[in-house]
């Protein structure tokens, strides 16, 4: 943490890269268990030992070293189909952990699932960069954007069923889709530019220039896509489900159920047709995102870190 005099291990998405590198050669189990026990083994000493990942939750609880948290992204049993896979997943959250939420949906499931109430501390984003950047327009089409992607919750398909409603309604559409990969999904009837890999600085120009942004995830913990469109003044649609920290339906965004193409493409059509409420969406929306930066969630962690520092120490005087 930012004024935080300890050593602090932070051991995340890394864990899961060394798994899936294994796997190629050995059983999904055996690559599984003997790089956790790999992790165990090289963890350093440390004051606060941080896991973001289930299956890194193993290794910090079971390494002893430093004082363990596991601040948790998401329910991550949801993100595999291997049966032992989700059962591992869901042992993670019996551990002995000082455990954190990124959002109020994952700690409504912990607390639902597991009987335990922890406590939130959301992510933030850049402002300096997600900010409203001068919007140029070019021909009479209407931007539509979201971001795609192959994994199956985040529900591209569905994107492009309500896309295709909206072709439908409108012929002056233009719709661009950003991701990391190439897409599996394609449609003569919602055509769509593709950008792969773009560039936060460039991703901030092309929030900033939107009619509409949507994102139609079957469900997140703390997207941050539909904030960072936000940030930039990008009227938005959005699913429910890890995003009741900052999505608030008609105040500065329209929020549909999810696998519902039908509804979001009305919401999206909304949006296109009633600029006026449109603006309003997006000013409240450039409002909400600015609660959210890093340091204040630097701040939350680092008293969270300080309060179990201290409560440690005063165990070991007493």
């Amino acid at each position: 943490a930012r004024d935080l005099c300890t050593r602090v291990n932070h051991l995340a998405i890394m864990g899961l890269h060394a798994v899936l590198k294994r796997i190629t050669k050995e059983s999904l189990y055996t690559a599984t268990y003997r790089t956790l026990d790999e992790l165990e083994r090289a963890m350093p000493e440390c004051d606060i030992n941080v896991a973001t990942f289930c299956l890194t939750a193993f290794p910090v609880f079971r390494s002893g070293k430093g004082i363990p948290f596991y601040h948790m992204q998401s329910y991550e049993p949801f993100f595999f189909t291997d049966p032992h896979v989700v059962a591992l997943a869901e042992e993670s959250y019996y551990l002995p952990l000082n455990k954190i939420a990124n959002s109020v949906w994952l700690r409504n499931q912990i607390k639902e699932r597991f009987g335990e109430d922890v406590p939130i501390v959301n992510p933030g984003i850049d402002l300096s960069i997600f900010r409203r950047k001068g919007r140029q327009r070019r021909g009479f089409k209407k931007r539509v954007i979201c971001y795609g992607s192959n994994l199956s919750m985040k529900a591209f398909p569905e994107a492009i069923e309500a896309m295709k409603i909206v072709f439908k309604e409108r012929k002056d559409i233009e719709w661009v889709v950003f991701g990391l990969s190439p897409l599996k999904e394609q449609s003569d009837e919602a055509p769509y530019t593709f950008i792969q890999g773009i560039g936060h600085e460039e991703l901030a120009e092309l929030y900033s220039t939107a009619d509409a942004v949507f994102c139609p995830s079957w469900y997140e913990s703390f997207p941050l896509p539909p904030l960072e469109a936000m940030a930039c003044g990008a009227p938005l649609v959005t699913t429910r489900y890890g995003t009741e920290d900052y999505c608030f339906h008609e105040e500065n965004c329209l929020v549909v159920p999810p696998r519902e193409p039908k509804l979001m493409a009305e919401s999206i059509l909304r949006l296109l047709e009633d600029r006026d409420f449109a603006d309003k969406l997006s000013e409240n929306g450039l409002k909400t995102a600015q609660g959210f930066t890093w340091d204040k969630t630097i701040d939350k962690i680092d008293a969270l870190f300080k309060h179990k520092l201290s409560s440690a120490e005063k165990e070991q005087t007493s």
